[in-house]
């Protein structure tokens, strides 16, 4: 099976689970079909809907990696899986009157557009989807998204959009909170840190300070005693605050194993406060990997960042 990373937790189990849930769905709506002809092209509608989402989509390419591995053992283990859950859910999913049928339909019009009740089974079914698979950003912009409000030690308040299908990651400092793609299991991450404003000498400095001080030239040299190359750099405004985006990367080592370490940086300043956007990801020491993979997802990063709000 597919795995994008290092996984965290029984990744197998987690999107057979989410397969099943959509396939309960699709199920359910046979079983009403044959049950109430009369909602014939209710049932028709909603079974279009669903199935034109990412959600089913993102069902069938798991369905699909699991029989690429091993095609007779993959259909077979689906088979009997099917099986067992179809009986289960028997047990528990009774629609009996006409109404609820339409409410039941209701419902997967809703869960079609996100309000899937599980987020594990919401996740791994859009990070699944081919089209959010190839291009991160489409997920963001089809508003398959999900708002989250950080406060810092000094009382700072900030808001931003992450995808649906990313996990939020324990952090030990109150200032930082971090996410990882593929509902924790992939090989991007970003934390989010608010920090005060500090000149080169520890002094608090305003934001239109640092902001005329602050040059390529200076961050690189900063960068260069730590090991780490500046790979661009950009002077912009980010909803009318001033803020940089820039690229680098580093060299990694732990227990002899090497790796190239890839991150992208959008760091925003207001007040006395900077927030700082980072993404980062690992790959191989001789090979443009990291940072192929940061371009990738650098649609999304600016998604996210362009959906900072600052509350005073």
């Amino acid at each position: 099976m597919a795995i994008p990373g290092t996984p965290k937790g029984d990744l197998p189990t987690e999107l057979l689970q989410s397969r099943m849930y959509a396939k309960g769905i699709e199920w359910q709506l046979d079983k009403l079909e044959k049950a109430f002809p009369d909602l014939g092209v209710e049932v028709y509608a909603a079974r279009a809907t669903w199935l034109a989402s990412p959600f089913a989509s993102g069902c069938a390419a798991i369905e699909a990696d699991i029989i690429k591995e091993d095609p007779e053992k993959g259909k077979a283990m689906l088979a009997q899986l099917d099986a067992a859950s179809r009986k289960e859910i028997a047990k528990f999913q009774t629609l009996s009157t006409a109404k609820a049928a339409k409410e039941f339909l209701m419902l997967v019009d809703r869960r079609a557009k996100g309000e899937i009740e599980v987020d594990l089974v919401r996740a791994n079914l859009l990070w699944n989807h081919p089209g959010y698979a190839a291009s991160p950003d489409k997920e963001f912009a089809d508003g398959f998204s999900k708002r989250v409000q950080h406060t810092a030690n000094s009382g700072m308040e900030v808001s931003f959009e992450v995808p649906m299908s990313w996990k939020a990651e324990v952090s030990p400092k109150k200032e930082l909170v971090g996410f990882r793609n593929a509902y924790g299991h992939g090989n991007i991450w970003m934390t989010v840190l608010i920090s005060p404003l500090v000149d080169e000498n520890g002094a608090s400095i305003t934001a239109d300070e640092l902001y005329g001080l602050f040059t390529e030239e200076k961050l690189s040299l900063s960068y260069e005693a730590m090991g780490i190359e500046l790979t661009s750099f950009l002077k912009t405004k980010l909803n009318g605050m001033p803020a940089f985006m820039f690229t680098r990367r580093q060299p990694y080592e732990q227990l002899g194993e090497k790796a190239l370490r890839a991150a992208e940086v959008i760091r925003v300043l207001r007040g006395r406060h900077m927030i700082n956007f980072q993404i980062n990801t690992f790959g191989p020491v001789d090979g443009p990997a990291g940072e192929d993979r940061i371009k990738k997802y650098q649609k999304l990063f600016k998604l996210i960042g362009a959906s900072l709000r600052v509350q005073e």
